[in-house]
């Protein structure tokens, strides 16, 4: 353990506490079980497709920067340094999809995610790059009650890093630091691990009786290793058809009920692992009513974390000429792939006069071209109010059948 992890193991994660800040928890409640690192997590399958779907959903979205006016109206301002930063390029070596990744994955398995904002003379930022969460120490200074970074360096130094250069992303905590998530399902996670390791010793063989053979007669010792010798190797060939002699007869066995039930513990473990995650077990190859768990898993995962990232990044890389930015995530690209919906959207969009025609053009990258009345906002004219119901106003072309003059 580190000098700064010493430090925040003394200290507790609730609380006003100033000091080192601790995100893993004190004690397990799990007798027996192991401590897993975020890495070695990544070999089991529902944390890597939990963790590759909720970091790729978000890396998805384009993040837009708006210029708030005066009366809460806002607009798109693209040239702004931050548009630029996160709609283009975050950084000399990433795109905007690898640096949301690599920090929404730091996020989910470490409780934080953090980034060194490069700032211009004028307080703009013009690159912000990911930091290693596990080189990281969060401290709350003793006299002031400021929150101080401590880095270790790849040469083993401790850089104390001003917080207005540091992009901090957090989980769910006390409002410091977040919470490791690979930390607290530690019990989880073992249970998958032996599980996992159970399962391939039994499928791999491990002693385990797969099938008899009868013979007719008595084998001698030598006859009954050739036999079973010469049947291992037509199997692991992967031969379609065995023959056997004429006298012998094959009878596979069935899985006994301690290997059903372990089967019936892997699936309860990918159940709880996607549970630790907020993600439905449909999205990750389970069994479920997709459209329903992917709308939950948008409302109730992806929105959260986006509303989250969204205040971070106003609130640590904006600089003060950009306080009255807002940046958001466009979570009608969720729909990107789906037509349907997606033109769904647009016709109740451009019925209640939401948006226009050249509008939806832009968004499908479309060429709005000089149509007429493509910017023009429209609504169904079937609308109205009760009380105008039966009555037809004439148009400016049309008069009234009692206004013409008689001709007679």
């Amino acid at each position: 353990m580190s000098l700064g992890g010493f430090f925040r193991a003394i200290f507790g994660i609730g609380g006003d506490h100033r000091g080192w800040q601790n995100n893993e928890p004190l004690g397990s409640v799990i007798e027996g079980s192991t401590q897993v690192s975020p890495d070695l997590s990544m070999q089991l399958s529902a944390v890597y497709a939990c963790v590759n779907l909720i970091s790729s959903t978000i890396a998805s979205l384009p993040c837009d920067v708006f210029l708030i006016s005066e009366d809460g109206s806002r607009k798109p301002d693209k040239a702004c340094s931050l548009a630029m930063l996160l709609g283009n390029s975050p950084n000399y070596n990433m795109s905007p999809f690898e640096f949301w990744q690599a920090m929404t994955r730091s996020l989910l398995l470490r409780g934080n995610a953090y980034a060194l904002i490069g700032r211009k003379r004028d307080g703009s930022a013009y690159s912000i790059t990911p930091l290693s969460a596990d080189q990281m120490n969060v401290k709350r200074n003793e006299e002031t009650g400021f929150v101080e970074y401590h880095y270790y360096n790849d040469k083993n130094e401790i850089q104390v890093l001003d917080p207005a250069n540091v992009f901090h992303w957090k989980h769910l905590g006390d409002g410091y630091i977040g919470l490791s998530t690979i930390e607290y399902m530690r019990g989880t996670l073992t249970e998958a691990a032996s599980a996992q390791g159970n399962a391939v010793d039994m499928f791999a063989g491990g002693g385990q009786v797969t099938g008899i053979i009868k013979p007719v007669g008595i084998l001698t010792p030598q006859q009954k290793a050739d036999t079973v010798r010469g049947f291992s190797q037509l199997r692991s060939k992967g031969k379609g058809i065995l023959i056997l002699d004429r006298q012998m007869e094959f009878q596979q066995l069935a899985l006994t009920p301690a290997q059903t039930q372990l089967l019936e513990t892997r699936r309860f473990s990918v159940e709880e692992i996607c549970r630790w995650f907020g993600v439905p077990t449909g999205l990750v190859g389970g069994t479920g009513d997709i459209e329903k768990e992917e709308g939950w898993f948008y409302k109730s995962t992806i929105l959260p974390l986006c509303i989250s990232a969204e205040q971070a990044i106003t609130k640590r890389v904006a600089c003060k000429a950009e306080k009255h930015h807002e940046v958001r995530f466009r979570l009608s690209f969720l729909y990107r792939a789906n037509d349907y919906q997606r033109t769904q959207i647009y016709a109740t969009q451009l019925q209640n006069g939401m948006r226009t025609r050249a509008d939806i053009a832009r968004e499908e990258g479309w060429e709005v071209g000089n149509a007429e009345g493509m910017d023009i906002h429209t609504v169904q004219s079937n609308l109205m109010r009760l009380e105008d119901v039966g009555r037809v106003e004439p148009t400016k072309e049309e008069t009234p059948l009692s206004s013409q003059p008689d001709k007679n």
